[in-house]
């Protein structure tokens, strides 16, 4: 187990228990630079008003228990670590309602939509509804992209799948 996978092994899980309708969460995610082997690294994502890496959750691994409800995720992304200043979330063309992230699980658009909200494509309200009264878990990474680097970048996580655990 390398490093970063140890890393996001050790982080909290966000967990949400439905049926509370309409609760919001502000995140703040800090993508970073891969090492010097190119293996890309974790990518921290805290609760807005908690920055500290002891307070981090695994980037990737929500799991949200059924019950009828939704859960709205504010998601602002800060690129100061990541070393290219104009790092934005993708802004996906039309409805797909994917924006910043590559959706790993089957079923997954049913119930997670994500919308970049900001002008500066920095702000990104993801949507988790659920419907059918069945446990799920959302694998996927999360997708950007830097006009002046005219590249995309994906998060790494190590434990990424297309059927989470």
């Amino acid at each position: 187990m390398d490093s970063t996978e140890q890393k996001c092994a050790d982080m909290k899980v966000l967990e949400w228990n439905f049926p509370e309708d309409g609760r919001e969460i502000n995140l703040i995610l800090k993508p970073k630079p891969a090492n010097e082997q190119g293996i890309p690294s974790y990518w921290q994502l805290n609760e807005a008003g908690n920055p500290g890496e002891a307070e981090a959750y695994g980037n990737m691994n929500f799991k949200f228990k059924c019950g009828k409800g939704f859960l709205t995720l504010n998601v602002t992304l800060d690129p100061s670590e990541f070393g290219i200043d104009d790092l934005q979330f993708f802004d996906f063309p039309g409805l797909l309602q994917a924006d910043g992230v590559i959706p790993l699980t089957r079923g997954f658009r049913h119930q997670f939509h994500s919308r970049v909200v900001s002008a500066d494509k920095r702000t990104l309200k993801i949507r988790i509804r659920d419907e059918d009264m069945v446990p799920d878990e959302f694998a996927f990474l999360w997708f950007c992209y830097s006009p002046s680097a005219d590249a995309h970048f994906v998060s790494g996580d190590p434990k990424a799948r297309l059927d989470p655990e």
